[in-house]
């Protein structure tokens, strides 16, 4: 993992994975457990989304 900068000098974590044209996902790429996942999957969403998401992608582009 490696950090970016923000325009007001403020950093964040970043997952660079892929190969091909840049592509910016702002995704989960680790997928959510526990209570928090079971909640999602009622609510009718994926906890892996993120993860699918990219592992999809990541032959024809960069994130």
């Amino acid at each position: 993992m490696t950090d970016a900068t923000l325009h007001d000098g403020s950093t964040i974590e970043i997952e660079v994975d892929g190969e091909g044209p840049t592509l910016l996902l702002p995704v989960n790429p680790h997928p959510v457990s526990g209570q928090q996942a079971q909640a999602m999957r009622q609510w009718g969403a994926d906890p892996a989304l993120g993860q699918s998401l990219i592992k999809g992608m990541t032959p024809a582009h960069k994130f």
